[in-house]
């Protein structure tokens, strides 16, 4: 273990002490979450798949990449299919085939869509 002289600890633990006071007041003034700082929340938010064909009846996940939860998912017409809390969309038994847009909003109001094509078979 490398020993520092009196003069090199105590400049070493000023640094330390000063260091943690500028991250506390950045924090306080919210400076951390400012647009272009890389330790902010990142508000870029993606979604998988962006687009996915199912069979009727059948189930898809979808996953968010990014954004800040919770996330509040929604389909666009529920006559082909629905989705749940978690993001599991479930394809409705359809007469003929069907398209939807699913819908993720996260808490900062970010949202992305997602493409579902659900077929019918005969």
């Amino acid at each position: 273990m490398k020993k520092y002289g009196p003069f090199k600890f105590h400049l070493l633990r000023k640094l330390g002490v000063a260091l943690c006071g500028i991250l506390i007041i950045a924090a306080c003034t919210n400076d951390l979450f400012e647009s272009g700082n890389p330790l902010a929340p990142s508000s870029i938010m993606r979604v998988t798949p962006t687009a996915i064909t199912l069979n009727e009846q059948t189930t898809q996940q979808f996953t968010v990449i990014g954004g800040v939860s919770p996330f509040i998912y929604s389909v666009d017409d529920p006559a082909a299919g629905s989705i749940d809390t978690a993001g599991l969309f479930t394809a409705a038994n359809v007469a003929a085939d069907a398209t939807a847009t699913v819908t993720i909003v996260d808490s900062e109001g970010t949202v992305v869509t997602a493409a579902v094509n659900v077929e019918f078979l005969a």
